[in-house]
């Protein structure tokens, strides 16, 4: 995985990270979809030790400000919660009879070379940044509002 999509700090500091649908598809204009973010981001602030600053939900894609308290493994946190929430937005899509959503994620699976029958909902990588600076801190806060 290449290094631009690993946190290599041990994750108590702040993270910009994004979350991106695969091929941009527009997921979140419905409440559950996004409440299944937010239960997710939920259920990791209770088990996980997840801070979580700050977060938006846009119609493709998440931006959030994360860390965890206590000095644990962001990466395994946040692999953990996008595996989750795919198999939830998979379930979604089941119950909603959305076919074209279902096929566009099955498509994307097998090019990546997944099993039969496998989805792939996220784009590759979060693309984590680190908020060093008080600067860069409010940038990226400001963006998310």
């Amino acid at each position: 995985m290449p290094r631009r999509y690993k946190i290599l700090e041990n994750g108590v500091a702040p993270h910009f990270v994004t979350w991106t649908i695969v091929d941009w598809l527009p997921i979140f204009v419905a409440d559950k979809y996004c409440q299944i973010i937010t239960n997710s981001l939920g259920y990791c602030r209770r088990e996980k030790s997840l801070l979580v600053h700050a977060y938006v939900i846009m119609p493709t894609h998440a931006h959030t400000v994360l860390s965890v308290s206590d000095g644990g493994d962001l990466s395994a946190v946040l692999r953990d919660a996008r595996k989750f929430m795919a198999k939830e937005i998979v379930g979604c899509l089941r119950e909603d009879g959305n076919r074209l959503f279902d096929w566009v994620f099955k498509d994307a699976a097998k090019k990546d070379g997944r099993p039969e029958g496998s989805y792939k909902v996220w784009a590759e990588g979060f693309h984590p940044e680190t908020l060093e600076s008080e600067k860069f801190v409010w940038q990226k806060l400001q963006y998310i509002h």
